[in-house]
């Protein structure tokens, strides 16, 4: 029981972690902060290869491992102010206000900002674009969007056909990408030529380059293409790899470590995207529902790992299936890049129609009626 707890806890806090510090950050740097803090976490899996060679014992392992995370849990909670976005969402705005000067002056930035308050007579105001603000999105009146915010809450995700549609599509991703990215970590024996500390220290190593590669292609590239793109790759490489192992056998170590690559980019670049589709509102606990689905994956990868004793290779075929099948399916999720993070349920939804921006001159704009606005 201690163990899950432990388990427990230390995603919950990873989890709120990413999403406070993608909160914090400006969105041209969400993608290359997000691809960072990933690649921690691969240089964690070396030293935890490194430490599990010299503490044996599952026990004095998990001992370890969580007295190391202590000092960095008091850290965070005496240095990481609250969320801004967060904090204005919920109508604190003086305490929103103290947190972004307190930024400024972290960031030797001249304080410079207007506040303007409105109210529901005034609300012609609301519709004109901030002089700061260079992405134009859909806004509610004032009235309508109080009333929305206080409504959101996890069960609006499955609200109409869109929002069902986007949610179990995210839900599968994670599943498949977590399952996929702990499975072969369990076959990483495979990869060090049967010497499991060797292997996972290697399958760890390969998502340094990785991470590197996320932050050239997330440069040039959307979100949703990228996720699309390490998604099917992964997927492909693993279907190859039954139809080669018997007559190239080093073909397995190539390709794993291939697949284990894309699936560790598909895996960070999901925490991006994700995190940027649902609204502000709602975003922790919308993280810990998909995160859930990737808990679950993770509890069936060791058994899908064992399949691979039951037939040959019967486990890469699994893994190279869910892969494909995800990669597909996540082309038909929006794409988020350049874009503010939704507040409410219902700024989502208009992303179901139109996406405008003057950073997109190519933007082709498509008139939507009022019923389907409504929807």
């Amino acid at each position: 029981m201690h163990h899950f707890l432990a388990g427990f806890f230390k995603s919950g806090y990873i989890l709120c972690s990413y999403v406070l510090l993608n909160e914090l950050i400006g969105k041209t740097k969400r993608g290359l902060m997000g691809t960072l803090t990933q690649a921690f976490f691969a240089i964690g899996i070396v030293i935890f290869s490194l430490i599990a060679y010299k503490v044996r014992h599952w026990r004095s392992l998990t001992l370890t491992t969580s007295l190391m995370g202590i000092p960095l849990l008091i850290l965070s909670c005496l240095i990481l102010p609250e969320s801004p976005i967060w904090l204005n969402s919920k109508g604190k705005f003086q305490d929103t206000l103290t947190v972004l000067k307190d930024i400024a002056s972290g960031n030797h930035s001249k304080w410079d900002q207007k506040l303007i308050q409105t109210d529901s007579s005034s609300s012609e105001n609301e519709d004109e674009d901030s002089e700061d603000e260079i992405t134009i999105q859909p806004h509610l009146p004032a009235q309508a969007k109080s009333s929305s915010q206080e409504a959101d809450n996890v069960s609006s995700l499955f609200a109409n056909k869109f929002l069902l549609m986007l949610t179990l599509i995210q839900i599968w991703s994670w599943f498949v990408n977590s399952c996929s990215y702990y499975g072969l970590n369990l076959v990483a024996g495979d990869f060090g030529g049967g010497d499991l500390y060797t292997g996972v220290a290697l399958a760890g190593c390969v998502e340094l380059p990785a991470y590197v590669l996320n932050i050239l292609t997330l440069k040039h590239f959307g979100r949703r293409d990228n996720l699309a793109a390490y998604m099917i790759s992964g997927g492909i490489a693993m279907l190859i790899i039954p139809l080669l192992a018997t007559s190239v056998p080093f073909v397995i170590t190539t390709l794993g470590l291939f697949g284990k690559l894309c699936i560790s980019s598909s895996f960070n670049i999901i925490y991006i995207h994700s995190n940027e589709i649902f609204p502000t509102t709602i975003r922790n606990v919308s993280m810990g529902l998909v995160s859930s689905a990737a808990r679950l994956g993770g509890i069936l990868s060791p058994h899908l790992a064992k399949l691979g004793d039951v037939y040959p290779n019967l486990h890469f075929i699994l893994f190279g299936l869910m892969g494909l099948t995800a990669g597909l399916l996540s082309l038909k999720l929006p794409e988020t890049k350049g874009l503010p993070l939704s507040e409410t349920v219902q700024d989502l939804r208009q992303r179901q129609f139109h996406i405008v921006s003057v950073q997109s001159p190519h933007v082709t704009y498509k008139k939507v009626s009022k019923s389907d606005q409504d929807l």
